[in-house]
């Protein structure tokens, strides 16, 4: 996602941080070693973000964008659904395009 939408803006990961902070799994779950889980930031193995917001891990970022995704459009065509498209993609749940029909 971060290829495609770049960063996430800083609130999103303070509410990342914050649910994960108060939900816990019920019940919990066990790996195939036996490790018991109940948060899916201990799970895999969070966090994943430093303090200033920053992808810990950058060389998990495939260097493929997202308006790499529609090559075979006309450029006029391209820009149209990339438009349409990066409303949809929004990070924040409050910024995205939204539909009656998509309820």
């Amino acid at each position: 996602m971060i290829a495609l939408l770049g960063q996430p803006p800083k609130k999103l990961l303070v509410m990342s941080d914050s649910m994960a902070q108060v939900v816990e799994w019920s019940p919990a779950i066990t790996d195939e070693r036996g490790k018991i889980y109940s948060n899916n930031r201990d799970y895999f193995e969070g966090p994943f973000f430093d303090d200033k917001g920053n992808f810990l891990y950058d060389e998990l970022i495939p260097t493929r964008k997202l308006e790499d995704t529609v090559p075979s459009l006309e450029a006029g065509d391209r820009e149209a659904c990339l438009s349409f498209i990066k409303q949809m993609l929004a990070w924040l749940p409050e910024e995205r395009k939204t539909d009656p029909f998509l309820n």
